[in-house]
């Protein structure tokens, strides 16, 4: 399902991006773009972007172990839709990005049991969590996600995006404020997580 979506959204571009990002190849010209974000205006969705790169720890893409295409659209639904990165967030987020997508619903509840439920790590850049996901904020991210005017994750380039005001661009895609704050790991459990990453 993950290779019919990257090429669906993307085509052979993503998904050859994709498997470089899988395979730890570097893309220095790539990186240095994404770095160039931490000097965005403050206010502006490029600069969001980055904050939440940095925040959890993450490295940007074209770095070896860095996102390839189809998760730095997905971080960008995180920073757009206002969604943090514990296992109930990353349920919420998928929730949000299967409102926009017109997916099956049971699909996206099932990937997101098996995720953080079940602790079975179905996507390679999702570590599986058990007994973590909240059913409430799964459906409550698909609700939200259902009045968003494009899909974010085909219909969209980020890029085209970024030096806006990250408010602006909520409003041109109608995204509504989600009515709660966005919740992440302590990160002393951000650290563990990259210790453990860096060491495999």
């Amino acid at each position: 399902p993950a290779v019919e979506a990257t090429l669906r959204d993307g085509g052979l571009p993503a998904f050859l991006a994709t498997l470089k990002a899988l395979s730890g190849h570097e893309d220095r010209g790539m990186h240095e773009r994404f770095e160039g974000l931490r000097d965005y205006p403050e206010e502006s969705f490029g600069k969001a972007y980055a904050d939440f790169i940095t925040r959890n720890g993450f490295d940007f893409p074209g770095k070896p172990g860095g996102p390839p295409p189809p998760v730095f659209r997905h971080d960008c639904c995180h920073v757009l839709g206002g969604y943090g990165t514990t296992a109930a967030e990353e349920g919420g987020v998928i929730g949000f990005q299967a409102g926009f997508e017109r997916l099956d619903p049971f699909d996206v509840i099932m990937f997101a049991m098996a995720e953080f439920e079940l602790g079975i790590g179905i996507s390679p850049f999702i570590p599986g969590e058990l007994h973590q996901l909240d059913p409430e904020r799964v459906f409550a991210g698909a609700e939200h996600g259902s009045h968003v005017s494009s899909d974010l994750i085909a219909d969209i380039d980020p890029w085209d995006h970024f030096a806006d005001p990250i408010e602006l661009v909520r409003r041109r895609f109608s995204i509504s404020p989600r009515g709660r704050k966005p919740e992440y790991p302590d990160p002393a459990v951000i650290q563990t997580l990259q210790k453990g990453a860096s060491s495999n």
